[in-house]
């Protein structure tokens, strides 16, 4: 038995200098927020693990089924220019060494969760797999709007059926996690082989007794923030992830090879929070929430490649891919109740005080990704015994469009009488969806989608880009430009007045040229020095300049994208100085220095008395930092199988914001950015005939702004607002 302590990608890359996990599976390179980063698998692109912005999910890849992983923290003219903070280049495995069938199976417990009470509503026949099939979809005859109802008993009668009315929720005490992997090994001949993997895993998760609160402006005179909202919530998660690989190589001669690789996910969560505290918005009252969420992420990516080599020199390949990505997010049937009551006089606050029925919403939203790309890459090297320069050259192409469909429905009982309304509102939430009180004359669904809300998008993307590699004895200079064409639109539905909708389209156009430069001296084998620029850019997704509106129940808050948002720009420089003590060991000591165009900023605003989150263009902005890196073996102590890692990096960052907009702070990090990162582990790698290796790691990433905002502060003054976690 084999036993490694990298199971998946995203515990491969938590070793890479500078970068730090979020959620043991999204990266923050340089302390820089995700959207920031990239990530390419077999040099295609991928859709995004999240729908609402730019987010890899890396522990959805097996490590066993990566051939190499490269994080590159300058840009150089051969690489996408959307990126400033790392690009991760992931290439998977395709023609295997020898024939092998392995199946591995883990268990994970802990102390917070398992063979305790745990609490979800009731869950699909096909929720193990990761998806809901019939549960909680509206039913297939739904209208495409319950607005253009006006039938009572049609009204009547999708509110009885339209929807799944069981609102039971279970407790059970859950078994230990599961996770397995399978895979397959098969060569054909000595010219095809496949590499087939396949990925299960079944886990829990409960949150107790988290804080959450909700600070209001700062108060100068008091000197003490204000609270607006105190909550308690405790939450119940069950995560099912299903991911599979199957990889084919042909070799057609020592020149000519083909590749067919593809990658499927299914991820599924069921979520179950229970919230109780004290609000002071409005008046000071007691409050009780619960959400019942399931979302489901299915992502495909599918690639044919080809490797050439032109010439029997080998002086010159050409590499090609041609890509196709599909992905989607479903979240049907998210239930979001709300109760209220009045505060004791003890002013103690428990979960059961009594409270009374404010308002129960339904949603259900569909979005769908589809990515085709097509991309090619030329290299030649030249020799006249002396000098040995190389010259790379290629073009890239991407087209990409997003259908978002969201829905949203809510309770009414202004219908029932006044004694009926009082006896209702006080009934638990789990008896309110009983049939004897729905109906057209009794308690009601109607439907409060806003049209605005649902979005088409169209992105496209063209490049291309020429490189030289120039060596000069103990000097090599890279140089290169880059030039990328992008193109967005987003259409959707304004409503101009109460019975004129406007069909409204909104267009981005851009042509950025990237310069890069990147020059190393090598002292000998063993020391040498770095010094790199380039030019990238960081564009809006769709979800960042769509006028939709979506309600976030952990934010308290609606989130909103911003139509006038602008691409930013960044200037890049890097210096970093190497020493390869032995095989295996690093010493490296780095400077960064990143200067932001139009960097884009989560914020939120006070819409009088709730938030509202949304994104805006900060004029300008910088960040510099150092890095070090330090890998050593203990074998100096006697100690062979045992090695140090440490590294750690210091971040500051300023940012400056235009005299217009809402937002007009100054002099104050970037929000997103960290000001430290420390990672540190010890690895434990045993001979090759026990087969063991174990590590213990240590991870810490400084606190960092995620939102910012401005208002007028409780005693009249001029004040700003930011939100840190």
């Amino acid at each position: 038995v084999v036993k490694t302590s990298d199971s998946d990608a995203a515990e491969i890359i938590k070793r890479v200098p500078g970068i730090s996990l979020i959620e043991h599976r999204f990266i923050i390179v340089r302390g820089l927020s995700q959207r920031y980063n990239n990530v390419s698998i077999n040099n295609g692109a991928v859709p995004s693990s999240e729908a609402d912005g730019r987010a890899f999910s890396f522990d959805i890849i097996p490590s066993s089924n990566i051939d190499n992983m490269m994080i590159i923290k300058s840009p150089t003219a051969e690489l996408p220019g959307d990126f400033s903070g790392g690009f991760i280049k992931i290439s998977t495995k395709n023609m295997p060494d020898e024939n092998s069938l392995s199946l591995s199976v883990g268990t994970g417990i802990n102390t917070v969760t398992h063979f305790k009470d745990f609490s979800l509503l009731q869950s699909s026949s096909t929720e193990w797999l990761g998806f809901d099939r019939c549960a909680r979809p509206l039913s297939k005859d739904f209208p495409s709007h319950l607005g253009s109802m006006t039938d009572p008993s049609q009204i009547t009668y999708y509110t009885k059926t339209g929807f799944n009315n069981d609102w039971n929720v279970k407790t059970f005490r859950p078994l230990p996690d599961l996770k397995l992997n399978l895979t397959w090994n098969r060569k054909i001949g000595d010219k095809v082989g496949t590499i087939l993997t396949f990925g299960y895993s079944n886990a829990n998760k409960t949150i107790p007794d988290m804080q959450n609160t909700r600070y209001g402006i700062y108060s100068a005179t008091a000197d003490v923030p204000t609270i607006e909202k105190n909550y308690i919530d405790n939450q119940f998660t069950n995560e099912v992830k299903i991911n599979a690989m199957n990889n084919w190589s042909f070799i057609l001669d020592s020149r000519n090879r083909f590749e067919f690789r593809n990658l499927f996910s299914q991820i599924g969560k069921n979520r179950f929070t229970e919230r109780y505290g004290t609000s002071t918005v409005s008046g000071e009252y007691y409050e009780n929430q619960t959400e019942m969420l399931y979302s489901s992420r299915l992502s495909y990516v599918g690639q044919l490649a080809g490797l050439h080599t032109l010439d029997e020199d080998m002086t010159q390949t050409l590499n090609w891919t041609v890509d196709y990505s599909y992905a989607n997010k479903m979240e049907p049937d998210r239930r979001i109740i709300k109760n209220i009551g009045g505060i004791p006089a003890d002013k103690v606050i428990t979960p059961d005080l009594p409270s009374y029925n404010d308002m129960i919403n339904r949603y259900d939203q569909k979005l769908y990704d589809h990515i085709a790309s097509v991309g090619a890459d030329y290299k030649k090297s030249f020799s006249d015994r002396s000098w040995n320069p190389e010259i790379k050259s290629g073009i890239y192409g991407e087209y990409r469009i997003r259908e978002y469909t969201p829905r949203e429905f809510i309770y009414r009982y202004d219908r029932l009488s006044g004694d009926e309304r009082v006896d209702y509102i006080n009934l638990p939430y789990t008896e309110m969806m009983n049939e004897k009180w729905l109906g057209y004359d009794k308690v009601y669904i109607e439907e409060t989608t806003r049209k605005s809300n649902a979005y088409d998008g169209k992105n496209s993307i063209a490049a291309a880009y020429v490189e030289g590699v120039f060596p000069f004895g103990a000097f090599q200079v890279n140089l290169g430009v880059r030039a990328e064409w992008w193109n967005m639109s987003i259409k959707y539905d304004r409503a101009i007045s109460a019975s004129q909708i406007l069909m409204t389209e909104y267009k981005y156009d851009k042509v950025s040229v990237l310069p890069s430069f990147n020059a190393t001296y090598s002292f000998n084998d063993k020391n040498l020095i770095r010094l790199a620029y380039g030019r990238s850019v960081n564009r809006p997704e769709f979800r960042e300049v769509s006028p939709a509106v979506y309600n976030d129940l952990e934010l308290f808050a609606e989130v909103q994208g911003n139509t006038d948002l602008k691409m930013a720009t960044i200037d890049n420089v890097d210096l970093r100085y190497e020493l390869y003590p032995s095989a295996g060991e690093t010493v490296s000591v780095g400077l960064f220095y990143k200067n932001f165009r139009n960097p884009i900023e989560w914020n939120f605003i006070d819409m009088g008395g709730s938030y509202r989150y949304s994104y805006e263009n900060a004029r300008s902005a910088y960040t510099t930092g150092v890095e070090v890196d330090f890998r050593k073996s203990l074998d100096f102590i006697n100690i062979p199988d045992l090695s140090l890692v440490l590294n750690a990096a210091w971040v500051k960052s300023r940012v400056k914001f235009s005299d217009e907009g809402l937002v007009k702070e100054k002099d104050r990090p970037l929000q997103g950015q960290s000001p430290y990162i420390v990672n540190a582990g010890l690895y434990y790698t045993s001979s090759e005939k026990i087969g063991l290796s174990a590590s213990l790691l240590y991870n810490i990433i400084g606190k960092r702004i995620v939102g910012v905002g401005k208002s007028t502060s409780v005693d009249g003054n001029s004040d700003y607002d930011v939100e840190y976690d």
